[in-house]
């Protein structure tokens, strides 16, 4: 009898593991119907690293079952499992994928109210003409504020 396995799909951050596996017909006992119609479906995962078994969540719906697990030991891992061969049944799920880097994207900073004078500059140079934000009129009032100190 062949084996089937179901697509799974996982994602990280730092403290949990993502783990979505998308059947058609989920029945409590783990099993339900997968692309190949009403067969059995397994997998096995040998991971990357330690989970916390006593702190997993699982939620079923009619077609997925989601899985978050704890990391033991807080980190980004370089792949789910602890061999680094990727099963064909294994996928990222982009749509809760997140990396390091992700979190320093969280902490955008704006040019135009870091740099406002900078910011200004380069934009009259750029375009011949500055446009009124809120930036620029607070420069301009500074800048007649300085001048009128100057003379």
């Amino acid at each position: 009898m062949t084996v089937l396995s179901p697509f799974v799909y996982w994602a990280q951050n730092e403290s949990n593991v993502f783990i979505k596996v998308d059947l058609k017909d989920v029945k409590f006992q783990s099993k339900g119907s997968g692309a190949q119609g009403f067969k059995d479906y397994e997998f096995f995962i040998d991971f990357h690293s330690e989970i916390d078994e006593n702190k997993n969540n699982l939620k079923l719906t009619d077609h997925k079952v989601d899985v978050t697990l704890t990391k033991i030991q807080k980190g980004w891992w370089p792949r789910l499992t602890s061999h680094p061969q990727k099963p064909a049944w294994l996928k990222i799920d982009f749509d809760r994928w997140q990396s390091e880097d992700d979190l320093m994207d969280e902490n955008v900073r704006d040019i135009r109210e870091e740099f406002p004078d900078l910011y200004g500059k380069l934009q009259k140079e750029e375009i011949g003409y500055r446009k009124d934000t809120p930036y620029t009129l607070l420069l301009d009032r500074r800048e007649k504020a300085e001048s009128a100190l100057a003379i």
